[in-house]
């Protein structure tokens, strides 16, 4: 029988590779589903944006604020103002 080349790598560093690359993945998707919360001291509250004249709020990378230029408010403000959340990026309701 033929001796075939290995890469040095035994069956737990493979393992610590696809739990490593899994741990990304799930950083990634957190990341991507992240609040955006205000970064006064005791913080914490979520944070929503609004243009002037808008009736959606929106999440900051919201590709319908891109011609505008929005205010970040309070989601508690945003509701009491009677504003909805928005279709195209599903901020926090």
């Amino acid at each position: 029988m033929e001796e075939r080349e290995r890469c040095g790598i035994s069956g737990s560093g493979w393992l610590l590779i696809i739990s490593g690359a899994c741990a990304l993945l799930i950083c990634a998707f957190a990341w991507l589903l992240r609040l955006e919360v205000s970064e006064e001291p005791g913080g914490g509250v979520p944070v929503v944006w609004v243009t002037g004249s808008g009736t959606r709020y929106h999440r900051r990378n919201c590709a319908a604020l891109l011609r505008s230029k929005p205010d970040a408010i309070s989601l508690m403000e945003a509701r009491q103002r009677g504003v909805g959340p928005c279709d195209l990026c599903g901020p926090p309701a």
